[in-house]
């Protein structure tokens, strides 16, 4: 269970911030004619994913390395276009902002962010019954629960993210925005690097090896700046809507400025809890995920007429009991 968890939650959870954030900030600026291209490009990037997966699993022609760097490659290409044309529009309406250059760049964004990031959660239910005795069990059980409760704690966690983002001052979500887009950038940057380097697509040299070697020994910093900032986002959003005076002309819209102040402080609980949660699973989860158990030595067994025998009493506690017996022929 903490393995499937530990998993999807680790390819997911910065990736569905990310995502969630940019739609906020469409929401705030009401970008709404870039809502189709989004939609398009995601369904276009599962798609792919989904492809690709049942290639993986079927045959033998899929070569991963390449096609995550051909993917990334795009997905840091339309991070930049998405940098520039966020800077140089922020002033403008949103019919003049949301030009059609704008809206590939999210297009190009969406289905190359599903392409890179989706085929791994379609791969995963295959590894199920890997090492499983019996699949009517409840260790299979569990091995669903945790793939499912990690997808669901990376979905919900972004749905609050983008109604907190969506409910933040323009001027305020901005510059948060970009800290997170770039993070998340800086990420893929460097597994770029790290590939083109490894294969020798481009000049080694000490110094490149030695900075790509510091970054991806601590690229744990991009995942806690995407979170953090999204803690930051939700905590500002808290403290703003508790602020808020609920007047009104009539009661009507004063009862309407209460449910709206209500709602967003719920959300932004809701994501504080959210973001906490995945940053525990990333954290303590792995920890205890990748952590060795200890097992006691065996305790050495003799036969009597042919049987051996352990009492009860000193294997009834629920804890691991080991035994071994020597055969007469050193087995």
């Amino acid at each position: 269970m903490l393995h499937f968890l530990v998993l999807v939650t680790g390819t997911l959870f910065m990736a569905v911030l990310v995502f969630c954030l940019l739609l906020g900030y469409c929401a705030a600026r009401e970008l709404f004619e870039i809502r189709p291209w989004l939609r398009t490009g995601g369904i276009l990037g599962a798609g792919v994913a989904v492809t690709l997966a049942l290639l993986e699993f079927t045959t033998g022609w899929v070569v991963r390395e390449y096609y995550n760097l051909a993917t990334q490659c795009a997905l840091i290409l339309s991070e930049i276009c998405l940098f520039s044309f966020l800077l140089t529009t922020r002033d403008l309406s949103p019919e003049k902002a949301a030009s059609p250059l704008f809206r590939l760049a999210f297009f190009v964004f969406a289905a190359t962010w599903g392409a890179f990031y989706l085929p791994d959660i379609f791969i995963y239910p295959s590894h199920f019954a890997v090492g499983v005795v019996n699949v009517v069990s409840s260790e299979f059980v569990f091995i669903i629960i945790g793939y499912c409760a990690g997808l669901a704690l990376s979905l919900l966690a972004g749905y609050a993210a983008l109604r907190v983002a969506s409910a933040l001052p323009v001027p305020v979500l901005t510059p948060l925005l970009f800290v997170a887009l770039g993070a998340f950038s800086l990420s893929q940057t460097v597994t770029v690097a790290q590939t083109l380097l490894g294969r020798g697509l481009v000049p080694r040299t000490d110094a490149a090896l030695n900075i790509v070697i510091f970054l991806l020994n601590n690229s744990a910093v991009f995942l806690y700046s995407v979170i953090g900032i999204s803690c930051l986002m939700a905590a500002i959003l808290l403290r703003r809507s508790a602020k808020v005076k609920t007047e009104g002309e009539n009661p009507a819209a004063r009862r309407k400025a209460r449910s709206r102040m209500r709602s967003r402080m719920r959300w932004s609980g809701a994501a504080l809890s959210l973001l906490c949660a995945g940053l525990l699973v990333l954290t303590a989860g792995m920890r205890l995920n990748v952590e060795k158990v200890e097992l006691a030595p065996p305790v050495p067994m003799t036969a009597a007429n042919g049987m051996i025998h352990i009492p009860l009493a000193l294997v009834g506690d629920g804890r691991l009991h080991r035994f071994v017996y020597t055969s007469r022929k050193g087995v």
